[in-house]
C-alpha cells in the first residue's frame, strides 16, 4: 500500500512540474520586453490587481505579524484573522482603482517607481 501511495505522490509531483514549466514557457513566449513582464501589457483590470495586491499583503501579515500578535495578545487575537480578509479585500477593491489610474498617468510599473516619479 505504501508503494502505491508513493507512486501516486511522484506522479503528482512530476505532473505539477510539467504543468508549471509549460505555463512558464507559454508566458515567456508572450513576453516581449520588461514592461510586458512587469504589467502584462495592462491586460488585468482593477479587480484582478486588487486581489493580487491584497494577497501579497495578506501573505506577509500571515507569516510575520499574526503569530507575534497572537503571542502578545493571546486569545483576543482570534478576531484579527476572522475580519482581516474581508477588510483587506474590500479596501483594496476600493483603493486599487485610484492606484491604477495614478500608475497609468505616470506610466510606472511598480510602487517604488510610482513614488519616485511623484
Amino acid at each position: 500500500m505504501d508503494t502505491y501511495i508513493g507512486m501516486w505522490g511522484w506522479i503528482w509531483v512530476v505532473a505539477f512540474l510539467v504543468l508549471f514549466i509549460g505555463i512558464g514557457v507559454w508566458g515567456m513566449k508572450k513576453t516581449k520586453n520588461d514592461e510586458d513582464f512587469a504589467v502584462a501589457r495592462g491586460a488585468y483590470g482593477p479587480i484582478t490587481l486588487a486581489f493580487a495586491f491584497a494577497a501579497t499583503i495578506a501573505s506577509g501579515a500571515t507569516f510575520m505579524s499574526v503569530p507575534g500578535m497572537a503571542y502578545s495578545k493571546g486569545f483576543a487575537a482570534i478576531w484579527y484573522p476572522a475580519t482581516y480578509p474581508i477588510a483587506i479585500y474590500v479596501g483594496m477593491i476600493l483603493a486599487i482603482k485610484l492606484i491604477k489610474r495614478a500608475g497609468d498617468k505616470f506610466r510606472s510599473n511598480s510602487l517604488p517607481e510610482f513614488l519616485g516619479q511623484r
